[in-house]
């Protein structure tokens, strides 16, 4: 399954968190992340006389700002996906016609056309988004930066560029996602407007759930590591 939906997590101590009421979430399933990856041969091309043919096209899944839709067409079927009238893209659905689409946090309309009789067009609601007040922040981490701050954030945004450029065409998130860990506090749902030291910042693009320093971290799922660093900026 091809799919573009990269993501950071962070679990952070609870003392670095703003406070929350949110109470402590009960153990959920984990799967702990194998110990190394083994690499296979690449499979031999299929003729397309050989590939299994679909029993239904279509899509389905979470239809709303910041969800996602699983769907299913033929196998290696070029995907056009449009944001509006002249901003549309294309993707590959994998040897088995499936393909994974996200939406963005504020989208607004979005058409996909599988290659396949009439395309499947959506427009979204806007969500009721909280607001996330943090205050008592350093200033270094909201707005004053000296030189070498500057010189550090610019080369922590190279490399989480070069990470979320990857690709996986692997169906690692098949069974699902578990929390990576096996109890904590969520501190901030997704989507919310943040503020800063009152000051208005960029939309959370993520969750965040904080445990006590030292606390084991699970992979959500299967999948392949991108980017593993320990001396980003922001994210610690």
């Amino acid at each position: 399954m091809r799919w573009a939906v990269p993501a950071l997590i962070f679990a952070l101590p609870l003392s670095a968190c703003g406070q929350d009421s949110s109470e402590l979430v009960p153990e959920p399933r984990l799967k702990p992340a194998p110990e190394q990856i083994v690499q296979t041969p690449a499979a031999a091309p299929v003729q397309a006389a050989e590939l299994p043919q679909p029993s239904k096209i279509g899509c389905e899944g979470v239809i709303q700002q910041g969800g996602a839709v699983l769907c299913q067409t033929t196998p290696f079927q070029k995907v056009k996906i449009g944001r509006s009238a002249k901003d549309f893209y294309f993707e590959s659905a994998d040897e088995n016609g499936e393909i994974i689409i996200g939406f963005d946090r504020d989208e607004k309309r979005a058409v996909i056309d599988l290659g396949i009789g009439d395309p499947v067009e959506y427009t979204f609601e806007p969500r009721d988004y909280k607001i996330s007040r943090i205050d008592g922040l350093p200033p270094s981490q909201v707005s004053t930066f000296t030189a070498e701050q500057l010189k550090r954030i610019k080369s922590s945004s190279a490399r989480k560029a070069k990470g979320f450029a990857s690709r996986a065409e692997d169906m690692g998130f098949e069974d699902g996602f578990s929390w990576p860990l096996k109890e904590f506090k969520k501190t901030s749902p997704f989507g919310p407007q943040r503020i800063l030291n009152g000051e208005p910042k960029k939309p959370h693009m993520g969750v965040d759930i904080a445990a006590p320093a030292g606390t084991p971290i699970y992979a959500p799922a299967d999948g392949v590591v991108s980017l593993a660093d320990n001396d980003l900026y922001f994210e610690g």
